[in-house]
């Protein structure tokens, strides 16, 4: 998460007559993905922090002042779950760990045969969109 390594891919197949609901879609699984990551971080009963704490510990590509910052913030997030009051951090916030690729639903390219249409899904707002 804190390094340059590829992050898994995500491929969000979509209706293009529906384009307006990818970036719908794409927030939303940034948010409950982010959420997940987050739980994980700030929550007290979790190894997850100790892992990313050896991670940069031992990458021997991250620049040490990127290094020092990582551990001054995760020293402090230590201090939030013993319950004590941490120090001010200038480390950098979190970001998606995964990216996304988008491809329009269709018959595959060279395919003789065509698509079935795609039905707009159940949820889909009626009203506005």
């Amino acid at each position: 998460m804190f390094g340059a390594a590829d992050k898994p891919q995500i491929v969000l197949r979509y209706d293009p007559s529906q384009a307006m609901v990818l970036p719908l879609v794409r927030g939303l699984l940034a948010q409950h993905a982010m959420e997940q990551v987050g739980n994980g971080v700030f929550s007290g009963s979790t190894p997850l922090l100790q892992g990313l704490r050896e991670q940069v510990a031992t990458n021997p590509g991250m620049p040490a002042q990127r290094r020092d910052e990582l551990t001054r913030m995760f020293d402090s997030i230590a201090q939030v779950q013993a319950g004590t009051t941490p120090g001010a951090s200038d480390a950098p916030g979190l970001s998606a760990p995964f990216s996304t690729r988008e491809m329009a639903a269709g018959p595959k390219p060279g395919s003789a045969t065509t698509a079935t249409p795609i039905r707009s899904p159940a949820w889909v707002c009626s009203s506005c969109c």
